[in-house]
């Protein structure tokens, strides 16, 4: 019932769109609203505010045969402090998970540990002063000591997509790290969103790259989260819209995503990120034409098309 209302609230545009600046204004003036956040949003969507104390959730979950992913979802930090701390948290999560079966991923945001601006500056192929290319190059350290620690640790991880304006150095970044770890199967796995009418090219151009490189690629499958941010951006600077046309459109591209995967399945590992029914049963029959067996993992995504 909890959740019934919750998700009765939160599927009101108007109050999803003043929530946040009246939650903010609120704790800025010292008003009790914690203990309403902390019963609504936070327990439906937050394990706990440390490993720790995310213990409970994931051995509660665990009774019914949902697993858990760990996620520190930290993103957009700007200093090199905070990019560390986020990597250090990040590695923790991998070392909570080494050898529990309740945890069968770990996952991390790039924007947690690299600059966004610099993101966009490598995505967009300008040149990068000699401070911007350290920066770079240490960003690119703090993602190949988690993935090696993933690694090390045999726990997989996914590299979640973001914006589209950084995704570039987002891609070339985790095919690079599938390169490295991925030599005789999937540890990291990358995120290919369907919304976009590009992706699906890309991932067929991303397992054309595994096979020259003789590396095993991972991809988590999603619809994505960007939707509406994406195409404001897209009017105001004048460049061709990069999300699907349409829902139908994006199912589309969705399902012929997974029966790819599943052609090539000697080859990808594959998490189906999706809530919808449509492309559930389909990989459930595409499995069940290629006798295949499946590990159902239950977690949220923040998909604007399902």
């Amino acid at each position: 019932m909890r959740a019934y209302w919750l998700f009765k609230l939160i599927s009101n545009n108007f109050l999803v769109k003043i929530g946040p600046s009246i939650t903010y204004r609120a704790l800025q003036f010292g008003l009790p609203i914690k203990p309403l956040i902390k019963a609504t949003l936070y327990k439906h969507f937050v394990g706990g505010e440390t490993i720790e104390k995310c213990g409970e959730t994931i051995k509660s979950l665990w009774k019914y045969n949902v697993g858990s992913i760990l996620d520190y979802s930290v993103e957009g930090a700007e200093t090199e402090q905070l990019f560390n701390e986020t990597r250090d948290e990040i590695i923790s999560t991998i070392k909570r998970a080494k050898g529990d079966k309740s945890i069968s991923f770990c996952v991390f945001k790039v924007t947690g540990v690299a600059k966004f601006s610099l993101l966009e500056k490598v995505s967009s192929g300008l040149h990068l002063s000699i401070t911007e290319s350290a920066a770079f190059s240490t960003a690119q350290s703090r993602i190949d000591e988690i993935c090696k620690t993933a690694y090390d640790n045999g726990v997989k991880i996914f590299i979640d997509a973001e914006e589209s304006w950084i995704q570039n150095a987002i891609d070339e970044m985790a095919e690079k790290m599938m390169l490295f770890y991925n030599k005789t199967e999937a540890v990291v796995f990358h995120t290919i969103q369907l919304y976009r009418h590009d992706r699906l090219a890309y991932l067929k151009h991303s397992f054309d790259h595994s096979r020259n490189y003789g590396y095993y690629p991972g991809y988590k499958l999603v619809r994505g989260a960007y939707m509406e941010k994406e195409r404001e951006r897209a009017v105001d600077m004048h460049y061709e819209d990069p999300i699907q046309p349409d829902k139908a459109a994006s199912d589309k591209d969705y399902d012929e995503a997974l029966r790819f995967c599943l052609d090539n399945i000697d080859r990808i590992s594959i998490c189906a990120g999706t809530h919808n029914e449509n492309s559930s049963l389909l990989l459930a029959t595409l499995m069940d034409e290629k006798v295949l067996h499946v590990i159902i993992q239950t977690f949220g995504f923040r998909n604007c098309w399902v």
